[in-house]
C-alpha cells in the first residue's frame, strides 16, 4: 500500500514539473520571440497608446494613463537571461532554412622548438559523431564559439581582447595537466577551427567527414599575438 502510494505521489511530482517546464517555455516563446522581431515597434505603440513612459518622461509621455515600461524591462531582462543562461536564443534563427551542413571546432596546434608539433582538439570536439553526448561544458563551448569568431579590432585597442589570451594560456595549462610531455615547452600556439561535415540528404545518417582546418591566429604560449 505504501508502495503504490508513492508511485502515485513520484507520478504526480513528475507531471507537476513536466506541466510547468512546458508552461514556462510557452510563456518564454509567447514574450521572447515578439520582442526579438518587434522591439521598437511594440514601444512605439505603447507611446502612442499612453503605455509608455520614460524616466523621467517627456512632456508628451506626462498624460500617460499607465506606465507599462517597468513590467515590459521585467519581462525582457527575465527572458533574455534565460536565453543567455541556457544558450536557447531566438532570434527565429532555428526557423531559417538552410540547416548547417557543417560544426566547427576550436583546436590548438602546439609548436615546439626542436620543430615537433601536437594537434590538440576541444573537448567538445567528438571522436565518433554518430556516437556524441555531453554532459556539462556549456560555458566553454559556447566561449569557444565566440573565440572562432574573430574581432576585427585586436589587442590593446580591444577591451575584449584579454578573453582570448587568457584562453590562450588555459589551453597551454590544459595541455600540460592532461598530455604530460615534460621534456618539451611550446614555444607557438596556433587556433584551428576544425569542421565536421554533417551527411547529406541522401547520405547514411552515420557518414560523418572530416572536413578542412583553419589556422586562425597564432599567439606565443603567454597569450600574446604573433605576426
Amino acid at each position: 500500500m505504501a508502495r503504490q502510494l508513492l508511485q502515485r505521489v513520484g507520478r504526480c511530482v513528475k507531471a507537476t514539473i513536466i506541466v510547468m517546464i512546458v508552461t514556462w517555455h510557452l510563456f518564454f516563446l509567447l514574450i521572447r520571440n515578439p520582442l526579438d522581431l518587434w522591439d521598437d515597434a511594440i514601444k512605439q505603440w505603447l507611446v502612442q497608446q499612453q503605455l509608455w513612459q520614460d524616466d523621467p518622461p517627456t512632456p508628451e509621455q506626462e498624460d500617460a494613463r499607465y506606465n507599462l515600461r517597468p513590467a515590459y524591462r521585467f519581462l525582457d531582462e527575465l527572458t533574455h537571461r534565460y536565453a543567455q543562461t541556457t544558450g536557447t536564443e531566438q532570434r527565429w534563427v532555428m526557423f531559417t532554412p538552410p540547416l548547417a551542413r557543417r560544426a566547427p571546432f576550436l583546436a590548438v596546434r602546439l609548436e615546439f622548438a626542436d620543430g615537433s608539433q601536437v594537434v590538440v582538439p576541444s573537448d567538445n570536439e567528438p571522436p565518433d559523431p554518430t556516437d556524441f553526448l555531453r554532459i556539462g561544458g556549456w560555458q566553454i563551448r559556447k566561449l569557444e564559439d565566440v573565440i572562432m569568431d574573430l574581432p576585427s579590432t585586436r589587442g590593446a585597442a580591444n577591451p575584449e581582447w584579454p578573453m582570448w589570451e587568457a584562453y590562450i594560456r588555459w589551453r597551454v595549462r590544459h595541455w600540460k595537466k592532461n598530455y604530460a610531455d615534460t621534456d618539451r615547452e611550446p614555444v607557438r600556439v596556433v587556433l584551428l577551427k576544425r569542421i565536421i561535415e554533417f551527411p547529406g540528404p541522401f547520405e547514411p545518417p552515420n557518414r560523418y567527414a572530416s572536413g578542412e582546418s583553419e589556422e586562425l591566429l597564432s599567439f606565443s604560449p603567454e597569450g600574446k599575438l604573433l605576426p
